[in-house]
C-alpha cells in the first residue's frame, strides 16, 4: 500500500454505518460525504473496504489521510447524507509521534487486510492519488512493455510489487530500464513474489 509510504501523514480510522432509512446506493452517499470533507480540507487520500453485515446493511472500513475531523462532525455529516448517524474515528500511525511509535504502517496494512479478507463479498476502493496518479493505467503499459520484450510474467509482477509498496511507477524506477533491455530465457531466482 503506497499510501502509508509517504511520511509526515496524519491517518484516520474510520468506520461509517447504514441504518434501515439509509438510501440503498452507499457508494453514492460515499461520495458526497468525500466531496463535502474534500471542501474543507478534511481528507485528501483513501483506502476504503466495504461490507455488507449478516443483516444486509452496508458499511465501509476506511484509512484516510487528511486534518482532523472531529466524531461529531463526521456523524452529523454522514447523518445528513446517508441517514445513518453512528460513526467511528480514530487517529491512526502518523497522527502523532507517540502514535507514530506504536503503529507501523505495517499495521495499517493489517488493518485493512483484515476487513478485506473477513467478508469474499467485501470491495476495496482507494482515492485517485493514493499509490500514483493513473495506477492501473501504468499497470497494463507496464505489462504490455514487459510482454513484447517477452519478460517472464513472474519477474513482471515480482518487479512492479516492489515498485508499487514503494510508491514509484515501474518507469521511474532505475532498475526498469536494465530489466527491459536484458534478454530473459527463464526467471531468475532472485525475482519472487515473497516477502523479503
Amino acid at each position: 500500500m503506497t499510501g502509508l509510504s509517504r511520511r509526515g501523514r496524519a491517518y484516520r480510522f474510520l468506520t461509517l454505518t447504514s441504518s434501515p432509512e439509509s438510501p440503498s446506493d452507499f457508494q453514492r452517499s460515499w461520495r458526497r460525504l468525500v466531496m463535502r470533507l474534500r471542501r474543507r480540507n478534511m481528507l485528501r487520500e483513501y483506502i476504503k473496504v466495504v461490507e455488507t453485515t449478516e443483516g444486509g446493511l452496508v458499511h465501509a472500513h476506511v484509512l484516510a489521510t487528511g486534518d482532523y475531523i472531529a466524531q461529531w462532525q463526521l456523524s452529523k455529516l454522514w447523518a445528513a447524507i446517508h441517514n445513518a448517524p453512528v460513526v467511528d474515528i480514530r487517529g491512526a500511525a502518523g497522527a502523532s509521534r507517540r502514535h507514530q511509535r506504536r503503529d507501523s504502517r505495517r499495521q495499517l496494512a493489517r488493518y485493512v487486510a483484515k476487513y478485506m479478507s473477513k467478508d469474499p463479498k467485501s470491495r476495496l476502493a482507494y482515492s485517485r492519488y493514493w499509490a500514483w496518479p493513473r495506477l492501473a493505467g501504468t499497470w497494463r503499459e507496464w505489462l504490455r512493455a514487459c510482454r513484447s520484450r517477452r519478460i517472464p510474467f513472474q519477474l513482471t509482477l515480482s518487479f512492479w510489487t516492489r515498485c508499487a509498496q514503494a510508491g514509484i511507477p515501474p518507469d521511474s524506477h532505475p532498475f526498469a530500464h536494465w530489466l527491459l533491455a536484458h534478454e530473459w530465457e527463464r526467471v531468475p531466482s532472485w525475482a519472487h513474489l515473497g516477502p523479503d
